[in-house]
């Protein structure tokens, strides 16, 4: 591989350096790169609802639900949601509202013991991605992997 700095050989290379992965497109200049997957990711921690449930993953039409309890008092939540590439809502809990508010319990009273600083969605430039294996063996850790 040619740098600004001269020649380097590898036996193995490891990029750990995002979704953008400069090193992947430095390595694979010809190769397409993440695309999109169809659908959004949010995620919440939240207060534990009054009355307990026990650790779920709810799939509808497109979408799904998914909450764990955890021992401090708290709740993981996460959901995913098909939307087109680039969506994004100016108000994600409202959003979330819209299209889990009227699910089974516990979703209901997550979402209303959610504040909007609480959430952390996946949209757009981060959105959900998928990639074709690369032409030749590299290792790709992190974000730089997931896709």
């Amino acid at each position: 591989m040619r740098t600004a700095t001269g020649e380097l050989t590898a036996d193995l290379v490891v990029a750990a350096d995002g979704i953008g992965s400069a090193t992947r497109r430095l390595l694979f200049p010809d190769h397409p790169g993440p695309e999109y997957a169809g659908f959004t990711t949010w995620r919440i921690m939240v207060p534990a609802p009054a009355e307990p449930f026990a650790p779920h993953e709810t799939w509808g039409r497109g979408a799904l639900w998914g909450s764990h309890p955890l021992h401090d008092g708290t709740v993981y939540a996460y959901a995913a949601a098909a939307v087109p590439e680039g969506g994004h809502a100016e108000d994600e809990r409202a959003e979330l509202l819209r299209r889990f508010g009227d699910w089974h319990h516990p979703v209901p009273a997550l979402l209303a013991a959610a504040a909007r600083r609480a959430f952390c969605a996946t949209t757009s430039a981060t959105c959900a991605v998928r990639s074709r294996p690369p032409p030749r063996r590299v290792a790709l850790l992190g974000d730089a992997a997931t896709p």
